[in-house]
Formats: C-alpha cells, sequence, structure tokens
C-alpha cells in the first residue's frame, strides 16, 4: 500500500477479504492488532464476525482512568501462564 494508506481503514477491506477466501476453519483463533490500527470500526468488525480480539489502545486519558479504576478491582480472572484479565467496556472517540 502506499505510505498513506497503512491505517486500518485501508487494510480492513484486505484483511475481510482474505479472511473469506480462506474459510473461517482456518481464521485465525485472535486477531491482535497494535495501537495504530485499533479502531471501534475493527473492533466492531470484528465481533459481528465473531472472530476474537486484542487490540491494543492508546494510553489516553480516558484510557489511563479506565485502567486505574479497574486495577482496585479485586475480581480479575486467571487467563493462564500467570496473567489475569478482567472484562469492561469503554467508548472510544475519534
Amino acid at each position: 500500500m502506499a505510505g498513506n494508506q497503512h491505517t486500518a481503514n485501508h487494510a480492513a477491506p484486505g484483511l475481510w477479504a482474505l479472511l473469506d477466501r480462506i474459510g473461517r476453519d482456518r481464521w485465525p483463533r485472535l486477531l491482535r492488532a497494535d495501537k495504530g490500527f485499533a479502531s471501534d470500526a475493527l473492533m466492531g468488525a470484528c465481533e459481528e464476525r465473531g472472530l476474537p480480539y486484542l487490540m491494543r489502545l492508546r494510553l489516553t486519558k480516558n484510557v489511563k482512568r479506565a485502567i486505574e479504576r479497574l486495577a482496585g478491582r479485586g475480581d480479575w480472572q486467571d487467563a493462564g501462564q500467570g496473567w489475569q484479565g478482567i472484562d469492561t467496556t469503554l467508548k472510544l472517540s475519534g
């Protein structure tokens, strides 16, 4: 892609076309995206397709606030291999 066409908005159509072409039984178990690709549109598309995802978010003021709020809660669950996780919802803007 051209240098100005590297965001998730430009990459997503090709990703979905590839996944449709290879068939659901060959899909990855998880879509992982760096903070430059994390967007509400990409997360929503993953959810519509039933594709689990893990996306790194930009550490904005609202993301920091959510992390601080969750850090004090005691209902974190074992995620295996020494990791713990907690589920939350965060409205993204931009």
